[in-house]
């Protein structure tokens, strides 16, 4: 709105249509919106919008829905009467599979009923159970020997302890399967 009188000079009040001085009618000057303008507009509507979503992950992420699930196992020790080991929590195993036991070469096969669980079954003997037919040597790694068992991302990790051979079996997590094979302790 215009402030001042085009015809006279004098000043006018807002919403005033014509000059209380001279009476000219007051016209409203329109500014013509230029292309300029309108990109502007588009510019602050487009900052706006990013600004709001910048803030609504901010908050989804203090929040804690981006954050990935805790994946670490919880362990905890176990004893098998041969040997005692740390093993996922909550962890239930039942003997399975028994070859030659009593002679000279045996093994003992324990199954764990936990669900989801990494580690499914332990084997524990005294000849190495790694059967070239039936594993894939992936690597060493110190006194662990790593097997991939046939099926993706299942793993056997063995290592000799004493006079026994311990081999723990799982899916995917092959860290925390080395984890396990490495706290082996022998009873007795």
């Amino acid at each position: 709105m215009a402030k001042y009188c085009e015809n006279c000079g004098a000043d006018l009040k807002e919403g005033t249509n014509f000059c209380p001085e001279c009476g000219h009618e007051v016209k409203i000057k329109k500014v013509p919106q230029t292309n300029e303008n309108k990109t502007n507009k588009k510019i602050i509507y487009v900052l706006i919008v990013i600004i709001i979503v910048f803030i609504l992950l901010i908050t989804l992420s203090i929040g804690g829905v981006f954050n990935p699930p805790d994946k670490t196992v919880k362990l905890e020790k176990y004893d098998f009467g041969y040997v005692t080991m740390l093993v996922p929590e909550g962890s239930e195993f039942s003997e399975t599979d028994s070859i030659g036991k009593g002679t000279a070469y045996w093994t003992i096969c324990y199954e764990n009923k936990l669900e989801g669980h990494v580690l499914y079954s332990v084997w524990i003997g005294n000849y190495d159970g790694a059967s070239p037919y039936v594993y894939k040597f992936l690597e060493k790694d110190g006194d662990l020997e790593v097997y991939n068992v046939g099926f993706n991302q299942s793993y056997a990790v063995q290592r000799h302890v004493g006079e026994y051979y311990v081999q723990v079996c799982g899916f995917e997590d092959l860290d925390t399967l080395k984890g396990i094979a490495n706290s082996i302790e022998l009873n007795g």
